[in-house]
């Protein structure tokens, strides 16, 4: 998942990572994983995240591989949040993974 910085902090990869993580929980899975920018580090720490294993090239970008336990708290129970709704969003545009 990635974010132009200009719309960055704004939330969106929070609704994101929520969905998939409640997504997972319902697909009986018990953690998820990730290859993170070794710059956001920090924002995937703050979220429950940890580094295992080396730093490595992904896409000409620094990466690390990160993961996270999945509990109760990640269920689809309760309300959700709808992370089609995209009103929010001011401006979007499709990357492709080689930019």
């Amino acid at each position: 998942m990635a974010a132009e910085a200009a719309v960055r902090g704004r939330g969106h990869g929070a609704a994101v990572r929520a969905a998939l993580h409640r997504a997972a929980v319902d697909a009986g899975q018990r953690s998820v994983e990730l290859h993170a920018r070794v710059a956001a580090r920090r924002l995937y720490e703050r979220a429950g995240y940890t580094a295992v294993g080396g730093e490595y090239e992904e896409a000409g970008i620094t990466h690390m591989t990160m993961v996270r336990a999945l509990g109760a708290g990640d269920s689809g129970a309760g309300p959700a949040t709808d992370v089609t709704d995209r009103s929010a969003v001011a401006e979007t545009r499709r990357v492709r993974p080689s930019e």
